[in-house]
């Protein structure tokens, strides 16, 4: 069962974390269930970033990052580590929250 995660950030200054992300992507084979998701704060502060995880173990490599409820989950997502084909069909309440025009995990798609 996929679990998530929050952290929120000031700024993103670096591509370390979306970098670290995908290596463990390619480790584990790319679960459908390993996703990275961006949310910019209403003030334009900075993000809160969100992690699917298939299993609660490897939340330990995240330092930092709080397990959330999959229904706290916000709308206005931004997908920046996920494996698009049947993201919509496996994961459709959250892709009903993100929010990228034409993009494959898009809702309604």
């Amino acid at each position: 069962m996929t679990i998530f995660a929050r952290r929120s950030f000031d700024r993103l200054v670096s591509n370390a974390l979306p970098s670290r992300f995908g290596v463990l992507q390619q480790r584990l084979g790319a679960p459908h269930d390993l996703m990275m998701l961006r949310r910019r704060r209403d003030d334009q502060s900075g993000d809160d970033i969100y992690l699917g995880l298939p299993h609660k173990k490897l939340l330990a490599a995240f330092p930092g990052f709080v397990e959330v409820e999959r229904e706290e989950l916000p709308n206005f997502l931004s997908p920046l580590v996920v494996r698009q084909d049947r993201f919509a069909e496996l994961f459709p309440d959250i892709a009903a929250k993100v929010e990228c025009p034409g993009s494959p995990v898009g809702p309604g798609l």
